[in-house]
């Protein structure tokens, strides 16, 4: 290995000495070359002790020195009995140390064991017993160590421990590159990553293999990877892991394959100490931590992201999409949490599962809601058994399983059980259609809110108002600001009419089956038109069909020239009649009057009557 070698005893002593020393060492080394040679075959190694007993030369501790041509130092070594066995190698027993130095500072190659043989041209290093490597802040130990100088490779099919930096563990068996500054460690391989000076924030991985470069401070884990840290468990097929620089703590994870967590976080709006728990689910995780903290301060992940809530305030009990970002604070919590394409947010209802869909969702922890936005192709969809919603945006606070839509809405509700009442006010059992640019829901009270330029739609029958309220949790219905109805309704000889309502409420009652009006009705009816305080209509039970309309308080009656007042009045549909009582008066256009008890405004055939059932009971007929 060495093209010159010289010995130097590290002790002070004469230089006779010294010279004798040198002369009867070679002398002992040319005898046990020739008896080599002689012999023809090289023993082998053996660690049993009688075989070392008699192979045994007894030396005093010395420390021996060795150089190259240019004479540079480059190995020292030392021990407690240094011999050549019959084996061909050189044997050296107790507190063996064996430095390989290097001329750049801190490159130094050390070797420890109870026992170290190696060949004659220091190539094949083995170490046994307490055997230890260290170079470059690399420490690594086994009960069996190799070290091929010439390879700069250290090897070992042994039980391994090592440290290097803010890293450390033990596996089965390893390979180091020595100049390369990288080794693999396999089987049962577990892994510690030190993220503090106090080693008290430590991140625990198990797998299969390990691999890490010392030199730019990165590496893996891979196969059946398990890590461990501040009460979070994470499964996956691969780990790669990065630490700076300087590497005093570790940067960043990548997770690779099925990964699978068990998370317990702190919610910033919640108090220190209460633990939320998630079960989280993707193809591939990027995790960077803060300095010198096992704690993360970022997650993103890709590829059929799932977070199910086991115990959260967070408004929901699933979410998936293709893509996840979380940002938390130093403390744990969660400050922003969002994720891109085919989202889909799952919140569970006392008998069914709601859903909410989109292309976009932003989680903020200061303002505590949960947005889902739509995209350019489809808007964000709320889905659920009885009803579907869609708008521009979909607002969840945070801690309730409210709602709030934005922009553009669209709905639709449906009987889906068809032993509860239908919430349509012209037909039990046709679906419900509503548009409006705003909506709120109430979980408590299972009520919809909708705002601004609301339509509902059943078939050609319509009601537009600027707030529409749909009761669920009764299936009623009420709207108010504006409101207008428009009703098809058939008579008995099976003629179809139009009949349009307009007030500024409205309220539907499926108990009594009737929808009311007040302030300010209106009715129109082909070329009738009344005028009211107040107005009712009375449906069928079993079709929603128009049975009767009911006027009160300060009722008027257009006909033609002709206006009737009275304080009630009733619309007969199937002889499509309009009777006005209760202090009738048929005003005409040119100021004449008539006074009765009833007035009957017939629509088939353009008449008026007026009726007195006093002692002298009269019928005046008026034809328009």
């Amino acid at each position: 290995m060495f093209n010159k070698i010289k010995l130097r005893r590290f002790k002070t002593i004469s230089l006779l000495r010294a010279v004798t020393l040198m002369l009867m060492t070679g002398i002992l080394v040319l005898m046990g070359i020739n008896i080599i040679s002689k012999s023809g075959d090289r023993t082998k190694i053996s660690t049993s002790d009688e075989t070392l007993e008699e192979q045994k030369v007894e030396q005093r501790e010395e420390i021996f020195y060795i150089e190259d041509q240019k004479g540079n130092l480059v190995l020292e070594s030392k021990a407690d009995r240094q011999y050549l066995g019959d084996d061909g190698f050189y044997h050296l027993e107790g507190n063996v140390l064996i430095k390989f130095l290097k001329r750049a500072e801190g490159e130094d190659i050390v070797l420890n064991g109870d026992e170290v043989l190696h060949d004659q041209e220091e190539n094949r290093f083995i170490l046994l017993g307490k055997a230890q490597i260290t170079f470059k802040d690399l420490d690594i130990r086994s009960s069996s160590l190799e070290y091929e100088s010439d390879q700069h490779v250290i090897k070992t099919d042994q039980r391994v421990f090592f440290s290097s930096d803010r890293i450390k563990g033990h596996g089965e068996a390893l390979v180091c590159w020595e100049k390369r500054k990288e080794f693999k460690i396999k089987n049962n391989v577990y892994l510690e990553l030190i993220q503090d000076k106090e080693r008290s924030k430590v991140i625990q991985v198990r797998g299969d293999e390990l691999f890490y470069t010392q030199k730019w401070g990165n590496g893996y884990v891979q196969g059946k990877v398990k890590l461990e840290f501040s009460e979070n468990t994470v499964f996956t097929e691969r780990m790669e892991f990065y630490l700076p620089p300087n590497k005093e703590f570790l940067r960043s994870l990548i997770l690779k394959g099925e990964v699978r967590a068990d998370l317990s976080l702190n919610p910033s709006s919640q108090e220190a100490g209460q633990k939320d728990r998630y079960e989280a689910r993707a193809d591939e995780v990027f995790v960077r931590f803060f300095k010198y903290l096992d704690t993360p301060q970022r997650i993103e992940a890709e590829g059929n992201c799932t977070v199910h809530s086991i115990n959260s305030g967070l408004g929901f009990d699933q979410i998936g999409s293709h893509q996840f970002a979380v940002y938390f604070n130093r403390q744990g919590g969660i400050e922003k949490f969002f994720g891109t394409h085919e989202v889909l947010i799952e919140q569970k209802e006392e008998t069914h599962i709601r859903q909410i869909r989109g292309s976009e969702f932003r989680l903020d922890s200061s303002k505590e809601v949960l947005t889902v936005f739509g995209g350019e192709v489809q808007q964000a969809q709320i889905s659920s058994r009885d009803y579907d919603i869609s708008a521009d945006e979909i607002i969840s606070p945070l801690n309730s399983k409210n709602l709030v839509a934005q922009g553009t809405i669209r709905g639709v509700f449906r009987q889906s059980d068809p032993s509860e009442t239908g919430i349509g006010i012209f037909s039990s059992l046709q679906p419900v259609y509503v548009s409006a640019e705003n909506m709120r829901y109430f979980r408590d009270l299972d009520r919809f809110v909708f705002e601004d330029d609301v339509r509902m739609w059943q078939g050609q029958e319509m009601l537009k108002s600027e707030e529409l309220v749909i009761k669920k949790e009764r299936s009623g219905m009420s709207a108010s600001q504006g409101v207008q109805t428009v009703l098809q309704t058939t008579n008995n000889k099976g003629k179809e009419e139009k009949i349009q309502i307009s007030s500024e409420n409205m309220e539907f009652d499926p108990r009594d089956n009737m929808i009311k009006y007040q302030l300010d009705c209106r009715m129109e009816m082909g070329e009738v038109e009344l005028t009211s305080g107040s107005l009712s209509i009375q449906m069928q039970r079993d079709s929603n069909e128009v049975k009767s309309i009911t006027a009160l308080d300060s009722v008027k009656v257009f006909m033609g020239e002709y206006e009737g007042r009275g304080e009630r009045a009733v619309y007969n549909l199937d002889n499509e009649s309009v009777v006005l009582t209760e202090n009738p008066v048929l005003l005409e256009e040119n100021g004449g009057k008539t006074q009765g008890d009833k007035l009957t405004f017939r629509m088939s055939d353009d008449r008026i009557i007026v009726e007195n059932r006093g002692d002298e009971r009269s019928v005046t007929v008026i034809k328009k």
